[in-house]
């Protein structure tokens, strides 16, 4: 019986390392298809930024001081919103250009290479499992 108990412990253990280094493995597929924090980082500064300036925008116009003059001011602030809008739509397809590129067709080769890798790296792990699993079960019968 302590035979046994030693053998199933062995087949508990290596079960334990292929799921941690599945687990592993699945962490750096998941790191490979996630954008870099920076590129998150600016498109939620550049859309908070456009937000508030549109606010500005519109605390300004409907000000009390500013109501009575509000058709006078109106195609200056007609003006400011087109300039922001155009600034926002710059700097939004800047980002998004950039992103593309970084993240385009051509890179995608470096990608499935390494996710190839990681697929191979949990093959050979099961597969050294099995192996193993089936030598712990071997040395059970036979004794």
């Amino acid at each position: 019986m302590p035979k046994a108990k030693e053998n199933f412990g062995k087949i508990v253990e290596q079960q334990q390392d292929l799921m941690d280094k599945i687990t592993a493995n699945t962490n750096k597929i998941y790191e490979m298809f996630t954008l870099e924090e920076t590129d998150t980082k600016e498109g939620r500064e550049l859309i908070n930024e456009f937000i508030k300036r549109n606010q500005q925008l519109m605390e300004e116009q409907f000000h009390p001081d500013n109501l009575e003059k509000f058709w006078e001011k109106m195609p200056e602030q007609y003006s400011k919103v087109m300039e922001m809008q155009m600034d926002f739509y710059n700097r939004t397809s800047d980002l998004m250009k950039r992103v593309t590129e970084k993240y385009a067709v051509q890179n995608q080769q470096n990608y499935w290479k390494k996710l190839s890798e990681v697929y191979m790296e949990n093959y050979h792990a099961m597969m050294e499992t099995s192996t193993n699993s089936f030598k712990a079960f071997q040395e059970f019968f036979n004794n």
